[in-house]
């Protein structure tokens, strides 16, 4: 609501703000990576927990999965509304373990930013992949292609 305030919007601010919210979503444009789905399905069927850590609010998190019907995927998400706090905090990311009920030891994230995933992830203990789809980064981190690659990581 504060871009409403900007904008010197003053009269049915919540009103406005829930359409314009609502609205976005039926335009957004959100699409999956064609591995995506699959690739979740292998690790549910190796009994896995799955989750999610994302520097958006909660409402979007839902939105975003039900849009791509990945919303019975994750075992838990965790947007910034949670603690507070974004990516690369350590505490967002021991919240989700906690609310997995895993440990960083036996944790594994993969992100597509190396300073708020991959960094985030190894200074809260767990290991982390950084997905490269383009192969761009050449920073020495421990990189995947594919998602396809995930559960070939998980078995060494």
């Amino acid at each position: 609501m504060e871009f409403l305030d900007k904008l010197g919007i003053r009269e049915n601010t919540q009103s406005l703000a829930t359409t314009i919210a609502e609205e976005w979503w039926d335009y957004a444009d959100a699409r999956l990576y064609p591995d995506a789905k699959e690739t979740l399905k292998q690790l549910k069927s190796m009994g896995l927990k799955i989750g999610i850590v994302t520097n958006g609010l909660q409402s979007d998190i839902n939105e975003v999965l039900r849009k791509v019907g990945l919303n019975n995927f994750f075992d838990v998400a965790v947007g910034i509304d949670a603690l507070g706090k974004t990516k690369p905090n350590k505490e967002i990311f021991l919240y989700a373990l906690k609310k997995l009920g895993a440990t960083p030891q036996k944790a594994l994230f993969v992100g597509d930013q190396i300073e708020t995933d991959y960094e985030g992830a190894r200074k809260a203990g767990l290991r982390a992949l950084l997905i490269d789809r383009e192969g761009k980064t050449r920073k020495k981190v421990k990189k995947i292609r594919s998602l396809e690659e995930i559960a070939t990581r998980l078995l060494r």
